[in-house]
Order: structure tokens, then sequence, then C-alpha cells
């Protein structure tokens, strides 16, 4: 394992470089900046030139009647590492319905966890803090909250009474 990074290119690189059309420029940034490995800066091509091999007359057809942007097609097959036939075939969300996406996904109680909670009579705050607190939510909608009572009759209150009022 070579543990040597290599911070600059030879000219015979930047040559490499510009036959696969990559400025000069692009490939100090990929190396320098981003930390690419020095045949990768200078092998793979641009996005652009991705895009370019890929998006024929029948695709670009397809996005103007599907309603998707080049730039959303481009992301999906790219980045997201989509199929084409997925990334030009697959509808974009408005922005309500890709609110509603993200909120779901980050979501730790569920509105059927919320019915739960309050059948069994505990408040959206107590069933929120215990969730905070590391409780599951299946468990923390399910679990009725103890009566002042019972809090005292608890085994820590009394070992806490016990403590405090017994003689030394």
């Amino acid at each position: 394992m070579n543990l040597e990074y290599v911070w600059y290119a030879t000219p015979e690189q930047y040559d490499l470089a510009l036959s696969n059309g990559i400025s000069k420029h692009v490939l100090d940034n990929r190396i320098r900046e981003y930390g690419w490995d020095i045949v990768r800066a200078y092998t793979e091509p641009l996005q652009r030139q991705k895009l370019k091999n890929i998006l024929t007359d029948e695709i670009k057809e397809t996005l103007k009647i599907n309603n998707i942007k080049i730039n959303t097609f481009q992301m999906r097959v790219f980045t997201l590492k989509w199929s084409i036939e997925k990334a030009m075939n697959t509808p974009t969300l408005s922005s309500k319905d890709s609110i509603n996406l993200a909120v779901k996904s980050i979501r730790r109680i569920s509105k059927e966890q919320y019915e739960v909670a309050e059948s069994n009579n505990i408040k959206v705050t107590t069933l929120r803090s215990r969730v905070n607190r590391g409780w599951s939510p299946e468990k923390a909608c399910t679990i009725p909250t103890m009566t002042k009572t019972e809090i005292a009759n608890s085994s820590y209150f009394q070992k806490l009474n016990l403590l405090l009022y017994t003689k030394i």
C-alpha cells in the first residue's frame, strides 16, 4: 500500500488529461481540492461529456414528454446511480409531495402510534419526551403514565426517602 500521495501531475499526465477532454485547471482541482487519485483524475471524463454520450434525441423527447429537466435526469443517473429508463420515466415530485416524503423519512413516531398513545391517555409531550430519552416508539405509546401516588410508591423514591430520613 502506497501511503505517499501525489499532489502534482507530470507534463505527460497533463497531456493525457487534455486528450481525455480534461483541462489543466480541472485536473489540478481533482488532485488538490477533491483528493482524487492521479490516474482517476486524468482518466475519468467530465459529467457533461458522460451526459453527451448517453443523451440521445429519443431520451430528450421522452424527458420533454415526462416534463423532466435535463439537470434532474443527470443527477438521477450520475449521482443517484439510477438506470436511464428509471431516470427518464419517473415523474418529478411536487414541492408538497417532496416535503411530505422528507418528513415521513425522518419521522420517529408514526401517526398510528400517536393515536395509540391518545387512546392510552398519554400526552403527546410525554410520548415525544419518552422517545427522545431512548424509549422505542411502541413502548412509549403503550406504557401508561404513572400517577403521583405510583411515583411516590416507586422503589426509586422509597430508596431516596430512606436515605434522607434515616438517622445517622
